[in-house]
């Protein structure tokens, strides 16, 4: 399918504006050497400096994070089997068992006072 002419007329048109608005930009700049003479303060070395620093900074705190969450989840993953396997044997279970009602007995003596009264006298 072509398209009208008048279109690709204004097409081109619009082009050539676009153009002749950059060349006319581009003249207002500085030339090339003028910018290489601008000598700036130290202060503003020094400030672009410590902004380098801190980016590069931010981006390794940002990657060691990353990688860091990713082996802790891998060494999640690896204690949840492993406590799984260990929860298959009679005698873990047992034990298991045992730590948590003994957890659960010393927080309710802190929490409950007569509870733990009782407990001492029994």
């Amino acid at each position: 399918m072509y398209q009208d002419p008048e279109d690709e007329i204004w097409e081109s048109l619009l082009k050539a504006a676009v153009i002749k608005n950059s060349e006319s930009e581009i003249k207002d700049y500085a030339q090339e050497q003028e910018i290489n003479r601008i000598v700036l303060p130290e202060h503003y070395e020094r400030r672009m400096c410590r902004i380098l620093k801190y980016y590069r900074y931010r981006n390794h705190i940002k990657l060691s994070l990353r990688y860091g969450k990713k082996i802790a989840s891998v060494i999640f993953l690896i204690m949840g089997i492993s406590f799984t396997l260990l929860l298959s044997f009679g005698e873990v279970r047992a034990a298991c068992q045992k730590v948590i009602i003994e957890i659960i007995i010393d927080i309710s003596a802190i929490l409950i006072p007569q509870v733990f009264l009782w407990k001492t006298l029994l």
